[in-house]
């Protein structure tokens, strides 16, 4: 059983740096944008853990603009 993930959509991919994304898990740039995308299916432990961290990082940036949000109003 696969784990569901969040595709990621173009402005939160802007947020994910990756060729961070593949020097940590030493693959290629362009198959890191397609597993983000949708384009390449995440069925290989690869690709779930690309998705994975993909949104934790944009999970952290979310969470920092809402703090910043918060904080000036």
């Amino acid at each position: 059983m696969t784990k569901k993930f969040k595709l990621l959509t173009r402005d939160t991919i802007k947020m994910v740096k990756t060729t961070a994304l593949a020097d940590k898990h030493d693959c290629s740039d362009v198959y890191v944008r397609c597993v983000l995308t949708g384009t390449r299916a995440a069925r290989t432990p690869l690709a779930q853990n690309l998705l994975r961290d993909a949104n934790e990082i944009v999970a952290i940036y979310q969470r920092r603009v809402n703090k910043e949000v918060d904080n000036k109003g």
